[in-house]
């Protein structure tokens, strides 16, 4: 009798990718969806096939992203807030293991970093927890500003960069005004320092970013007049 072969089994590259793009889809999906609901389940689904994409390939960097971006977004939509807290936790911990893997670019950092300010900062209840929080906002900008020199997502970077760090300037003042009847003088004056070095790197930070984006437009006008002369367009004359 006629024996029958089986087919190659498809290596673990290929079924992290299989999956990734699957994955993909249904959080393309997930985006655009009008409904709470169908964007949850959407999240949720896409999150099992990243999830089977990085145990074939733990270090696939683009599905740990996106894997923690559906979290986040989980994070913001569920009605559950104990659930959410959890899902937006979880999202912080994938941020960090997509941005140890090979290939990693400055999206995730801008993401990470948007996380932390914007979803994480406000579950942490104690002021005193708050500065190292923003410190660590601080390390992520700074990792992620180190691997691009565009002009926009510089700027984005640099943004969340003196966000960060007027906050901890900010807190440090809040901090010893709470004790300031036993202050040390000496931690007051830490305080005042922190602040006005970081008002000077925000005001810094501020200019550059606008320096970029006006320089990136500007790229964007040229090459889009270029584009019209090169097909005769007359409209804009």
């Amino acid at each position: 009798s006629a024996q029958t072969t089986n087919p190659p089994a498809a290596s673990p590259a290929t079924i992290a990718e299989q999956r990734y793009q699957a994955g993909l889809d249904k959080q393309n999906q997930a985006d655009l969806a009008t409904r709470k609901d169908d964007a949850r389940k959407l999240y949720a689904d896409a999150i099992i096939d990243f999830q089977a994409a990085t145990l074939a390939q733990p270090k696939h960097y683009r599905a740990q992203l996106c894997w923690a971006v559906c979290l986040a977004q989980l994070g913001v939509i569920d009605p559950d807030p104990d659930r959410a807290q959890q899902e937006l936790i979880g999202a912080n911990q994938r941020f960090a293991i997509a941005a140890d893997c090979p290939g990693a670019d400055y999206a995730v950092f801008e993401q990470w970093a948007n996380l932390l300010l914007v979803n994480i900062l406000g579950l942490v209840e104690d002021p005193a927890d708050r500065p190292a929080l923003l410190r660590e906002t601080i390390k992520v900008c700074e990792r992620g500003l180190k691997l691009t020199r565009e002009a926009v997502p510089r700027a984005k970077l640099e943004r969340h960069l003196a966000e960060a760090g007027v906050g901890v300037g900010v807190l440090g003042v809040e901090l010893a005004r709470l004790v300031e009847g036993g202050l040390r003088r000496a931690d007051l004056a830490v305080g005042q320092a922190l602040t006005a070095a970081l008002d000077e790197r925000i005001d810094r930070a501020a200019r550059c970013s606008r320096e970029r984006i006006f320089e990136a437009l500007g790229n964007e006008n040229r090459i889009g007049a270029q584009s019209r002369r090169g097909r005769g367009d007359d409209s804009d004359r």
